[in-house]
Formats: C-alpha cells, structure tokens, sequence
C-alpha cells in the first residue's frame, strides 16, 4: 500500500513538474514578440523578421507569429517566404481566415492557377461572407478570368462592407465628440470622409 502512495505520488509530482515547465511561454518569446511587432509597425521589415523568427524557433503556435512572418515576408516582396508562413499558418488551424486570404492572395501574386485559387477564395467566403480582403481577391481573380460582371458584384460586395466601414468612423466621431473628446472625434470623422462617409 505505501509503495501505491508513493507511486501516485511520484506520478502527481512528475505532471506538476512537466506542467510547470511547459506551461506559459517565456517573457524572452514575449517580448521578443513586442519588438517585432514594433518593428513591423515602424515598417522596419528586416529587424521584424529577425524577432518574429527568434519566436518561431521557439514556439511557432505563439500568437500570430506565422501570420506576421508572413506579412513581414509579403511587403518585403520575398512572396515564396510568404506563401509558406501564410500556408502553414492557415494548414494550423483552418479557422484562421485571414491567413487563408493572404495564401491564397500571395499565390496568385506568384501566377498560380487562377481557377484553383478562386475555389479556396469562395470556400472561405462561404465560411465568413464579411471577408472584404476576400471579395477584392475574388475580383481580381474574376477579372483575370475573363469573368468582368462576376468580378463587379465580388467589387460590389467589398465596397458594402467599406461603406459600413466608414459608417462606423463616422458614429465612432459622433460619440468622441458627445463626451468632449474633440481631437478624437476629429480624427475618426476625418477618416469616415476619407473612405467615403456622406452624412445623409
């Protein structure tokens, strides 16, 4: 009987063992996350690379790391690099839309089969009919295809969703200004005109 409860014993704190090592990621993994994603948003692209890649090596399943090794890849122009981050991301977990739309955007940047490309595109706007980067790909690809009356309903339905977009700054305005945030409200009501906003 003591050898049972040393032996549960030894198990139990063997799991907290394991569990304590793995659980949580590193603060190096975080903050070397931070910094890429400062980096990105200060378009310093190279530097970006270089910390979103020091996560990857050591967990690739870290927040967006795929995704934005992708993006830094994509506007470095490095579209294979970029292909293979998108893919790998989307292949991960199917649910990552965007991933999938930046693949499959990156694929037909590269002069992949046009037709197979507009299949993904359509399956994933049967999943999520509000993916506007999605109704522009499909226009493109439909373009390119010959299909111009296809590719100006895709357009069509990208430019509902930019309206609800600009809707949105607008009211975003509306509301900053009721509670006396003016600059604020100056801002978004800036950016609804810019992307089309007519007050009615």
């Amino acid at each position: 009987m003591q050898i049972l409860k040393q032996s549960r014993f030894a198990s139990f704190l063997l799991f907290v063992l394991v569990a304590w090592g793995c659980g949580g990621v590193s603060k190096d993994t975080k903050d070397r996350y931070a910094a890429g994603v400062a980096f990105y948003d200060a378009k310093n692209l190279k530097e970006a690379i270089v910390q979103f890649q020091n996560v990857y090596s050591e967990d690739p399943n870290y927040l967006s790391t795929r995704f934005m090794l992708g993006k830094c890849y994509f506007y470095s122009k490095n579209f294979q690099k970029a292909k293979e981050f998108f893919g790998e991301d989307y292949d991960s977990n199917r649910n990552r839309l965007h991933s999938g739309i930046w693949w499959y955007r990156t694929r037909f940047l590269l002069g992949e089969d046009p037709k197979e490309i507009l299949s993904g595109v359509v399956s994933l706007l049967e999943v999520d009919p509000e993916l506007s980067e999605g109704w522009i790909l499909r226009g493109m690809i439909e373009e390119k295809l010959g299909k111009p009356s296809e590719a100006l309903q895709s357009y069509l339905k990208a430019a509902e969703e930019s309206d609800r977009i600009a809707l949105v700054n607008f009211r975003l305005s509306k509301v900053f200004r009721k509670i006396g945030l003016s600059e604020r409200a100056d801002a978004y009501e800036v950016k609804a005109r810019a992307l089309g906003y007519k007050e009615k």
